[in-house]
C-alpha cells in the first residue's frame, strides 16, 4: 500500500510531496518500524526515512490513535494482507535430502539426492543437480507430466544451479572451460544448443531478472547481463550488503518476479542482537533483506530468532519463503514482504517456486 500527500513549505512556499509506503523500515538492527517515507521538497531535496502508525494524522487508517507510552493499551498494526496466494506448485529437500515436487497438496519424490533446484514456471518441470562419482555434475530434468527424469546437461557444469528463463524457453547454467566459467544459455527444447552467453568469468549465478537478463556473479560484485552479452549493470557485495552484512557474492540474491529495482538477499548477519540463532562456527548471524537498487535502502525482513537462509519470492511478490535452521532440523517458513505472519510452511529445505 502507498500513500501520496501534496502540501506547502510554510515558510518558503515550495512544494512538498510525502509518499507513505507500508513496508518495513529499520533503523539499525534492533529497531523496526511498520513504514517508509519519503519526503520531496522542491528546494531541500528529497529525505528518506521510516515512520510510524499515526491514525490522527493519516485518516485512511480509520484506527484510534493509540500512546505508545501507555503500556495499558493494546497496540494496533496495520490490516493483515488478504490479497495473497499461495504457491500451486513447489519443490524441496526433504529431511532426508531427498528430492520433492509437491503439486497441490500431493508430495511426489522425485530422486533420491539432489541439489540446486529450479522449478518452471508452469510448475510441471523441475531441474536439479546431481553429484557424480569423481566429481562430476549432471544436470537432470524431472517432467511429472510423463513422471520421467532425463539427463539434461552432464558434464558441463559446476557446482552452480542451471535457471528457467521467466518465460520457461531457455535454460542459463554456468559451464567451466581452462578453470574459470562463463554463463551459457540453451533453447529448453533442445540443451544440445546451448550458446554461451557471455566470455565474463563468473563465480555463481542468480537467476533471470528478466526473459533478456541474467543475473550473475564474479568474486566481488554481482553482474546483470544481457542476452547480447553486455553487462547492464554492476553492484559490488560491499554496496549491496553494506556494514552490517557480510559481503560476500556466494549468498543468493534474488530480483522480485513483479519489480526489477527490489532484490531479496540471503546473507551472513555480522553483529547479530542478543538471543539470535547464530552460526556456532562463525557466530554470525542468517536474515534476509530487502536491497532497492534505486535507492540504495536495505530493510531487514526476517526477525532476529531465526537463521534464515535461501530466501525465496512468491510469483505474486506479497510473500517470502524461506530455510530456517531449527534443532530438530532445517524448515522452510512464510513470511509476508511487510515482515508481517510468520509461519510455518512445511518440513524441509531449499524450497523453490513454480506457479
Amino acid at each position: 500500500m502507498t500513500w501520496t500527500y501534496h502540501a506547502k513549505d510554510t515558510a518558503t512556499a515550495a512544494d512538498v510531496t510525502v509518499h507513505l509506503v507500508r513496508e518495513p523500515c529499520m533503523v539499525g538492527l534492533d529497531t523496526k518500524y511498520t513504514f517508509s517515507v519519503a519526503l520531496d521538497h522542491a528546494q531541500i531535496g528529497t529525505l528518506k526515512g521510516c515512520a510510524r502508525i499515526a491514525p490522527d494524522q493519516f485518516p485512511e487508517f480509520k484506527q484510534k490513535n493509540l500512546d505508545d507510552d501507555d503500556p495499558d493499551k493494546k497496540k494496533i498494526g496495520p490490516p493483515p494482507i488478504t490479497n495473497f496466494k499461495m504457491p500451486v506448485a513447489v519443490a524441496y529437500l526433504d529431511s532426508a535430502g531427498r528430492v520433492v515436487l509437491k503439486r497441490g497438496s500431493a508430495p511426489r519424490i522425485v530422486a533420491p539426492k539432489g541439489s540446486q533446484l529450479s522449478l518452471s514456471h508452469d510448475g510441471k518441470r523441475l531441474l536439479f543437480t546431481r553429484e557424480d562419482t569423481g566429481g562430476g555434475h549432471t544436470v537432470l530434468l524431472f517432467d511429472s507430466s510423463t513422471g520421467k527424469t532425463t539427463e539434461l546437461l552432464r558434464g558441463l557444469v559446476q557446482e552452480q544451479q542451471a535457471f528457467w528463463s521467466p518465460d520457461d524457453s531457455k535454460i542459463a547454467f554456468l559451464k567451466s572451460e581452462g578453470g574459470t566459467s562463463q554463463i551459457w544459455v540453451a533453447p529448453a527444447a533442445s540443451p544440445d544448443q546451448a550458446t554461451q552467453l557471455s566470455a565474463t568469468p563468473i563465480a555463481y549465478l542468480d537467476g533471470w531478472a528478466d526473459n533478456h537478463t541474467v543475473v550473475a556473479a564474479n568474486t566481488d560484485s554481482f553482474l546483470w547481463i544481457t542476452d547480447d552479452g553486455g553487462t547492464a549493470q554492476v553492484l559490488s557485495a560491499r554496496d549491496l550488503c553494506g556494514p552490517d552484512f557480510e559481503a560476500s557474492t556466494a549468498d543468493p540474491v534474488r530480483v522480485s518476479p513483479i519489480n526489477p529495482d527490489l532484490l531479496l538477499v540471503s546473507a551472513a548477519i555480522l553483529k547479530p542482537p542478543s538471543g539470535s540463532a547464530t552460526d556456532p562456527k562463525t557466530g554470525y548471524g542468517a536474515g534476509l533483506f530487502f536491497y532497492e537498487l534505486r535507492s540504495k535502502r536495505r530493510t531487514l525482513l526476517t526477525p532476529p530468532e531465526a537463521f534464515a537462509t535461501q530466501g525465496e519470492w512468491s510469483r505474486d511478490s506479497l510473500q517470502v519463503f524461506f530455510t530456517n535452521r531449527e534443532k530438530r532440523g532445517d524448515v522452510t517458513d512464510r513470511i509476508f514482504w511487510d515482515a508481517s505472519d510468520l509461519k510455518r510452511y512445511l518440513v524441509g529445505s531449499n524450497l523453490v517456486i513454480g506457479e
